[in-house]
């Protein structure tokens, strides 16, 4: 749950699970549909990364790339009208760990 994948093997994919990135300028999708296996409950990003919450993980985008590059899986588990706490400055990434 919350691991990016590129095929969704049952069906069609509920529209809170995809996530698309479109160019500002031409308004023309920068790649193919992103899925995820729950639901998407928060998305924060800055100039190196993009967060992606999900009720039980987190999964970490390169900005530039959009490929991901971790995982975040010791993370408090959320529920559905209450995500993973999580925020991001310049150069710092913080979240709120399981272990309390």
């Amino acid at each position: 749950v919350g691991e990016p994948y590129e095929s969704e093997a049952s069906g069609s994919p509920s529209a809170a699970t995809v996530m698309s990135f479109h160019s500002l300028r031409s308004n023309k999708p920068c790649r193919d549909q992103t899925f995820f296996k729950s639901s998407i409950l928060d998305v924060q990003s800055n100039a190196r990364i993009v967060a992606v919450a999900t009720l039980d993980k987190i999964s970490v985008l390169n900005a530039s790339t959009l490929e991901g590059t971790a995982i975040v899986r010791d993370c408090y588990v959320g529920e559905a009208d209450m995500p993973n706490p999580m925020a991001m400055g310049d150069r710092w990434f913080a979240y709120q760990s399981r272990k309390y």
